[in-house]
Formats: C-alpha cells, structure tokens, sequence
C-alpha cells in the first residue's frame, strides 16, 4: 500500500570471501575410456550393429515385396475374369427372370396359349378382310 516501489541499495558491496581450496585429487574415471575422437568403442559397435540389424530388416521387408506383387497381379487378374463373368450371368438372370415373369404372368396366360398351341379364345371373334367387288365399291 504505502511501500516503496524499490528497496534501496546499499552503496558498499560485501567483500567476496575467498576460501583456499584443496587441491583436486585425480580418481580412476568410472565411465569408459574416449577415443581421440569422442567417441566409445561400445558405442560404435552399437551403432554399427543397429546399423545392421536396420539393414536386415529393409532388405527382408523389400525381399517380401518381390513376392507379393505378382500375387498381387494374379489375384487382381482373377478378380477382373470374376467380374466379367458375373456381369455376364447378371444378363442371362435378367434375361430369365422377364422370361420367368411373362410365362407365370395371369394376364398373359391367353395370348400364351395362343403362341404356343394354333388354339384361338374361344371369345375372340375372328375378323376376315375380303376384296371389295365391283358393286360394294360403288355405294
């Protein structure tokens, strides 16, 4: 509320205190010896087997595709002959069943008869166009 923004600083810095020390003793290093390069032996032939086993696996995995794309080629060929042959028995089905539907058809069952048999409907009445004469013609 009432409190200053900034405290203020003393004008004198504290003397820095210097204290002596030991001299560092020299301990056997616990991790593995570095090459000149800065890098481990253990880690190299890590990298190197990585390496390797990465290799393996691309080549396995290229190795299976060598394999699969002609059966893929066939499957995809046998799967073109099935469908033609499919559009090929849709017409024939099509085919039979407006066959199926007119022979099974009540309505058509008279007209029918009369294509497969010389037999007329009975109510039928025969209509015979004849040549006028002469004298039919002039009235």
């Amino acid at each position: 509320m009432n409190a200053p923004d900034r405290l203020p600083r003393p004008s004198v810095t504290p003397p820095v205190r210097v204290s002596p020390r030991p001299p560092s003793r020299r301990y056997p290093a616990s991790s593995p010896r570095l090459r000149r390069d800065g890098v481990s032996p253990g880690l190299a032939v890590e990298t190197g087997l990585q390496l390797a086993v990465n290799v393996t696996v691309s080549l396995g995995a290229i190795a299976a595709l060598v394999h699969l794309v002609p059966s893929y080629q066939t499957g995809y060929q046998e799967l073109e002959q099935l469908q033609e042959e499919v559009d090929m028995t849709r017409s024939q089905v099509q085919l039979l069943q407006g066959r199926f539907s007119r022979y099974f058809d009540p309505t058509q069952v008279n007209r029918l008869i009369e294509e497969e048999t010389q037999r007329v409907d009975p109510q039928r009445v025969p209509i015979v166009w004849r040549e006028p004469t002469s004298d039919e013609a002039s009235h």
